[in-house]
Parts: structure tokens; C-alpha cells; sequence
């Protein structure tokens, strides 16, 4: 359940500095354009840096190669300054097959895309941090808490490619669980959490922008004034909108490691109890 606006704000301005330091958007630049694309999130485990974020915005990526042969990816390195995208991705099933029409988010039930960051793209990420394994929880009691999520939605963002700047606005958003989850189509409790959609106001008319944004626990009982960042975990990726429902689906972080290990196995020992099977 949303705080009230006073203390919603308190934790707000508590929030901020990890919005800045830890979460980017995720731009495409094609005919001469900057486009908001979907929101991401930094981790480091290892010698290793990743970027994670949802599979269906990789597959709107490698189907619009089709078309826009100068397509790319930018993150955002702080205070608008944009960085090319460089490395190697994971992506679940659905993402990779680009001859398909089917949204990732109806035929993917993960729906979780981690890209391993090139130093290319690592050195130049100047004005950003790293989550690490301390900033994740693979609870499995995500009915209950309170849960915070920010993405940067397309119709708040505008940009200049020449000066490589984009403006964006986050949205923020203070959550608690759904009730009465089964009458939202392609859930399953085994993969994922959802949470309520009450936007704060002003809000976009779409919410196409946030796609790929971490979820985050900030507390398993409610906040209060004494509330502070250490209590927040890492739980979940934001991968779907049910606006009729008043829906925010998300896959669980647990599934997440999974992606992570196919991509970079030599990290599979830091996360071996938590791999799903092998608790």
C-alpha cells in the first residue's frame, strides 16, 4: 500500500540517491533520434559487470536491426550524458527468436534479458555504481511487504543525439502486493510477484519506458519515518503491465541467477544455493 504523501516522500528523497547511482534507462538511437526504450539495473559479481533488464525490450532491439540498420543501444551515465551499450546478452527463449510476432511478455514466462557489460561500455559508465550479491534477496514469501520499483517512462524523456543528452523524468512507485492475484492471466506464483498499480499523479497515460526495472523490498512489515536504505533487497524485474487488473507483474531475482550463470559460468559458485533446483 502507497505511504502517505508525506512520508512517501521522506522515503522518496531517501530513495533517490540509489535511483541515481544503481538503476539507467536504456535508449535506442536510430535515424538520428534518441528513443527511451526500457529501464535497467547495475550488478558487479566477480570481475564482472552486468546490466539487467527485461528479454521483450532485447527482442523489439533485434527485430528493429531488421529495419534501422543503425540502431543501437545507449545507457544513461548520469545527469543525461548517454554511453554506448557494448557486451554480450542473455536473453530467455522468447527474446532470441526474432522471426516471431509474439510479445516476450505473452510468450515468455521469464522474461528477463542480462547483458555482461564490455569495458568499453564499463569505463565509460563514470556517474554509475554496482549492486553486488548483498543487495539481493531470493525470499520466497513475496506476498506480504512493501515494494518499491522506478522506470523512466518514453513519454516523459526527450533528447538530442548530436550532443548525446537525453532529459528523463523517473517515475516512482510505492507498492504492496495484489490481492486476489489469480485474476490476472499468464501469472504463476512459482516465477513471479505482483504487485498493485497505483501510479503516483501526475502519471503518463503509457507506462512503455519501464520495462526491465528491479524491484526492490523495502520493508517486510510497513515503513515508517525511522526507515532507512538498509533495509531495502533487490527481489524482482518488472516484466508486465496489467492496467484492467491494476497489475505490475515481475519475475523473481532467483530466476534472474540463472540467466547470469549461462552467460558467465565461472560465477556459478556464488550463487549455487540460491540456483532454482538446487536449494
Amino acid at each position: 500500500m502507497r505511504p502517505s504523501d508525506g512520508l512517501f516522500n521522506v522515503i522518496l528523497d531517501r530513495l533517490t540517491p540509489i535511483m541515481q547511482s544503481y538503476s539507467t534507462p536504456i535508449l535506442a538511437a536510430y535515424g538520428g533520434k534518441v528513443y527511451q526504450h526500457a529501464t535497467g539495473t547495475l550488478f558487479a559479481f566477480g570481475s564482472h559487470r552486468f546490466l539487467v533488464t527485461a528479454s521483450h525490450a532485447i527482442k523489439q532491439y533485434l527485430r528493429g536491426k531488421q529495419h534501422y540498420k543503425d540502431l543501437v543501444l545507449l545507457v544513461e551515465n548520469g545527469a543525461g550524458k548517454l554511453v554506448r551499450l557494448y557486451g554480450q546478452y542473455n536473453a530467455t527463449e522468447t527474446a532470441n527468436d526474432t522471426s516471431s510476432n509474439q510479445h516476450a511478455a505473452d510468450g515468455d514466462d521469464l522474461d528477463i534479458a542480462v547483458w555482461k557489460l564490455h569495458e568499453k561500455t564499463i569505463d565509460s559508465l563514470t556517474g554509475k555504481s554496482y549492486l553486488n550479491r548483498g543487495s539481493i534477496s531470493i525470499s520466497a514469501d513475496v506476498t506480504s511487504g512493501v515494494y518499491f520499483l522506478v522506470g523512466y517512462p518514453t513519454e516523459w524523456s526527450s533528447s538530442d543525439l548530436n550532443a548525446l543528452m537525453i532529459n528523463l523524468t523517473p517515475m516512482p512507485l510505492i507498492t504492496g502486493p495484489l490481492e486476489a492475484p489469480e485474476r490476472v492471466p499468464s501469472f504463476n506464483p512459482n516465477l513471479h510477484m505482483l504487485m498493485d498499480l497505483d501510479p503516483p499523479a501526475p502519471c503518463p497515460k503509457s507506462l512503455e519506458g519501464i520495462s526491465g526495472c528491479a524491484v526492490w523490498r523495502l520493508s517486510t512489515t510497513q515503513l515508517s519515518p525511522a526507515w532507512t536504505p538498509d533495509e531495502m533487497k533487490v527481489v524482482g524485474i518488472q516484466t508486465g503491465i496489467f492496467s484492467k487488473h491494476g497489475a505490475i507483474k515481475a519475475t523473481k531475482w532467483k530466476y534472474v541467477i540463472r540467466c547470469l550463470v549461462q552467460l558467465v559460468p565461472d560465477i556459478r559458485d556464488a550463487f549455487k544455493l540460491w540456483l532454482p533446483g538446487e536449494e
